[in-house]
């Protein structure tokens, strides 16, 4: 029971960052050290972008939470087949030239992490976009530096996404 839930929560962390996988084997740095932002803190569901238009995928919940000053302990909730499905992962925030970044790691075999820039926080929205590179890196330090030299590069990034707070 344990594996399928662990294999739910990749697919759908996959799905929602329209991915193949974890992008790189390593996170942006080798320990988290931004504080976390209150603001993304909450119960969240996902709408994306998709052909120009936008849905909402209320079968799934995650839940944003503080772990330690520097982390996030994520909690998803899916519905499937008529059931909800919890699993857990953590979360931390990157900078890249003051732009913000989350290293979601997924526990999946082999594991990996996934990367959201945040474009914008408000009350109620989160607005990202997942990365269209896959990353052939061997070190954190790697990482940061395709992205670094990517920042700027429309190409590097592929979907829009956004959060909604559920009230």
């Amino acid at each position: 029971m344990k594996r399928n839930r662990v294999v739910v929560f990749a697919v759908v962390i996959a799905a929602l960052l329209t991915s193949c996988g974890p992008d790189a084997k390593y996170p942006i740095d080798d320990r988290p050290n931004v504080k976390v932002d209150k603001r993304l803190f909450g119960k969240w569901i996902l709408t994306e972008e998709h052909e120009g238009k936008y849905r909402v995928d209320s079968d799934i919940v995650y839940t944003l939470t503080k772990e330690n000053d520097y982390k996030y302990h994520v909690l998803l909730r899916a519905k499937k087949d008529g059931r909800y499905v919890e699993d857990s992962t953590t979360a931390y925030l990157s900078k890249i030239d003051k732009e913000p970044f989350v290293n979601i790691y997924l526990k999946d075999d082999p594991g990996g992490y996934i990367f959201l820039k945040i474009v914008k926080v408000s009350a109620d929205k989160i607005l990202a976009t997942s990365l269209a590179d896959t990353m052939t890196v061997t070190s954190a330090a790697q990482v940061r530096t395709l992205m670094t030299t990517n920042l700027k590069n429309p190409a590097f990034y592929k979907d829009t996404v956004e959060f909604s707070r559920v009230k």
